[in-house]
C-alpha cells in the first residue's frame, strides 16, 4: 500500500530470516515482500545505503541481486564503493550496510572498508551518521555488527570501545536513547 516503504520491509525480512521464516512465503492478498521490492528496486536503489541494504535483503531471500526488478543491484551496490579509500556511499550507515551485505553473500568484506570504517570511530568509542552529526547508538550498533561480519574479533579494542559507548548510553528503564542524554528509543 501507499504506507509500506522498502526501508521497513527489509527490516522485516531481516528480522524473519533471523527467526528461519522465509519471508517470500509471508503474503498479503498474494503478494510478499519480495513483490513489493520489485516494484521499488530502481528507486530504493538510487542512494548508495538503499542498494547495500536491498542487497542484504536480497540475499536473506535467497534472491539473486544481480538483476532484480528490472534493476543490476548488485553492480548498483558495487559502483558505489572505491576501493583505494574502502570508503562506500556518504555515510556510516551506507558504509556498514555494504560491509553486511558482502557478508550475507558470503563475499569478503573487503579490508579496506573495514579499516575505513575503523578510522570514522569517535573519541568516545561511537560512532556518528555522518561528520558532526555527533554519535549514537543506532550508528554504533550498526558499525560494530558491520565489523563483526568483516572478520573484526569481538575482543578488538575498536569493539571493546563501542561497547563502553552503549553500556554508558543505556538508561535506568534498561533501554538506549538515540543519543544521550535521552528518552529510551525502541
Amino acid at each position: 500500500g501507499s504506507s509500506s516503504s522498502a526501508s521497513a520491509t527489509l527490516d522485516v525480512v531481516f528480522a524473519f530470516a533471523a527467526t528461519g521464516v522465509d519471508a517470500r512465503t509471508v503474503q498479503s492478498g498474494g503478494q510478499g515482500p519480495d513483490d513489493y521490492l520489485a516494484s521499488q528496486a530502481a528507486a530504493y536503489s538510487g542512494s548508495a545505503g538503499g542498494a547495500a541494504k536491498l542487497v542484504a535483503g536480497l540475499a536473506a531471500m535467497d534472491i539473486d541481486p544481480t538483476s532484480f526488478g528490472g534493476v543490476g543491484v548488485l553492480a548498483v551496490m558495487e559502483s558505489n564503493y572505491n576501493a583505494v579509500t574502502g570508503k562506500y556511499g556518504d555515510d556510516v550507515f551506507a558504509q556498514s550496510l555494504f560491509m553486511l551485505a558482502k557478508a550475507a553473500l558470503d563475499q569478503p568484506v573487503p579490508a579496506a572498508a573495514a579499516d575505513y570504517l575503523q578510522s570514522l570511530q569517535q573519541v568516545d568509542g561511537g560512532w556518528e551518521y555522518c561528520c558532526g552529526w555527533g554519535t549514537d547508538t543506532n550508528t554504533t550498533s550498526l558499525a560494530v555488527r558491520a565489523l563483526i561480519a568483516a572478520g573484526v574479533p569481538a575482543g578488538d579494542p575498536d569493539i571493546a570501545e563501542a561497547v563502553v559507548f552503549l553500556h554508558g548510553s543505556q538508561q535506568a528503564d534498561g533501554g538506549f536513547p538515540y543519543a544521550a542524554p535521552g528518552s529510551s528509543d525502541p
